[in-house]
């Protein structure tokens, strides 16, 4: 589970580094990454290529 938070300099580091850092299944992302994963669905779906479940989780976040 992801949940979108707002862009700041808390969230240091990339969505996968706080993915392995967490203890959680839930970890902050900001709208930017939201956004980016979104494009990377879009991209890789376009080309016929797999996207990783991470990244369709995290463009999915609400």
């Amino acid at each position: 589970m992801t949940a979108p938070a707002p862009d700041d300099d808390a969230l240091r580091g990339t969505v996968a580094d706080r993915i392995r850092a967490s203890d959680s299944k839930i970890i902050k992302v900001t709208p930017r990454e939201v956004a980016a994963a979104k494009v990377r669905v879009t991209a890789d779906r376009t080309m016929g290529y797999p996207t990783p479940e991470w990244i369709v989780r995290l463009a999915n976040a609400e």
